[in-house]
């Protein structure tokens, strides 16, 4: 027990309590103290206790080193942050005010050419906007047009449904006494205009009014002298004359006979001799018969005309009776009398030797002596009388409402 404590005073005598190193300045202050007999004592727990001390100093000089190492990289740092990266900052701070720069730029000009599409597209709007108000004004008129046309539709067929069975009967009439009066006057047809005048006549019959008396009454005049006009048969008699025509052009002129020697056969034979001659005699007779012709010597005969003075005749007779075919129309009575008169003469004057001469003769006489000449008579009275009828009719209804 008493060796163990020199023991335990050598460490604390080569280190102080606060861990420091033992220095040699230390060991000569201490001169009093004698390692010999621990060395002697225990050589092998001395060796350990300088090894460990010596590991201890080595990792309290690594750790130096260490923290050495880390205030010059920490120096390095804080110089380069203090010198370097103000530099740094000042480039990296000029390159985004540039970049800003460039950005404000280029948001600048897209503001720009986003301001121009933008006027574009407003004048484009307010275009449109003007288009739509003006298609919205005529749709306006279009529907105030189209109310009005049905107010005056429905007024229109207000008034049709009060219209009863008789109107619709005498605005019938109205339209027949017209076209009646259009016929007479214009186309002058007679008949069909007493037809018309007839079927409004019957109509009125059948509405059964005593108002209608006048009407009536100037109907029946109308009618009765449009009859009398209508018995003329016009479109016969031009038949006629077309008829006449067509004969006239088949009349046959007057030839003089032709001479034609012919050469008699004559049998040599006996047996023949009596039959040649029977033949002969009967060629005879009837060519000698075509030779006589009975006239009356107080007439004029006329010679035989050229071909061309025979084509001219047979028009000129065409042409009478085509110009009094037009007077028949027109209602010419002087013009159709002249012309059938001309084509009466020629006809007896150059056929004289064909018996349908007589026929045709006959028929000219005879339609010569017609008056082609029609006065119609004035038909607008019942017209006028109708009206008079409507317009009291109006007027009562009017009253009466």
């Amino acid at each position: 027990m008493s060796d163990e404590k020199p023991d335990s005073s050598v460490p604390n005598n080569g280190a102080n309590s606060d861990g420091e190193k033992t220095t040699p300045a230390n060991i000569k202050a201490e001169p009093r103290v004698v390692s010999e007999p621990v060395v002697q004592a225990k050589p092998k727990a001395k060796h350990k206790e300088k090894s460990s001390s010596g590991g201890f100093v080595k990792f309290l000089l690594f750790i130096c080193l260490l923290i050495a190492l880390a205030a010059a990289g920490l120096s390095a740092w804080l110089y380069r942050e203090l010198v370097f990266l103000p530099a740094q900052v000042a480039i990296v701070e000029q390159n985004q005010d540039a970049a800003r720069e460039q950005q404000y730029q280029q948001l600048s000009e897209g503001l720009l050419n986003q301001g121009v599409k933008l006027d574009g597209v407003q004048q484009i709007i307010s275009s449109q906007r003007e288009s739509v108000a003006q298609l919205r004004q005529n749709m306006d008129e279009s529907l105030a047009a189209l109310i009005r046309q049905q107010q005056d539709m429905e007024a229109s067929l207000a008034q049709l449904s009060s219209v009863d069975r008789n109107d619709w009967m005498l605005a019938e009439v109205e339209f027949l006494l017209r076209l009646a009066t259009q016929r007479a006057q214009l186309n002058r047809d007679a008949r069909a205009a007493a037809k018309l005048l007839s079927s409004a006549d019957q109509i009125l019959l059948e509405l059964d009014d005593p108002a209608l008396h006048s009407v009536r009454a100037a109907l029946a005049d109308e009618i009765a002298a449009l009859q009398a006009v209508a018995q003329f048969d016009v479109e016969g008699v031009y038949l006629k004359l077309q008829s006449l025509s067509d004969s006239a052009e088949a009349l046959r002129l007057y030839r003089a006979p032709e001479f034609i020697a012919e050469e008699s056969a004559v049998n040599d034979t006996d047996a023949d001799w009596k039959a040649n001659l029977q033949a002969g005699v009967s060629k005879a007779w009837q060519k000698l018969n075509s030779y006589i012709r009975i006239r009356h010597h107080d007439e004029d005969f006329k010679p035989n005309l050229a071909p061309e003075q025979e084509w001219a005749l047979r028009a000129s007779l065409r042409m009478m009776l085509e110009q009094a075919q037009l007077a028949l129309l027109s209602e010419r009575q002087a013009v159709f009398a002249q012309s059938l008169t001309k084509a009466s003469e020629t006809v007896e004057r150059f056929y004289l030797l064909d018996e349908r001469r007589n026929a045709v003769l006959a028929e000219l006489t005879e339609l010569s002596a017609l008056n082609v000449e029609r006065r119609l008579p004035d038909v607008g009275g019942a017209l006028t009388t109708f009206k008079a009828y409507q317009s009291s009719r109006r007027w009562q209804r009017e009253a009466g409402q």
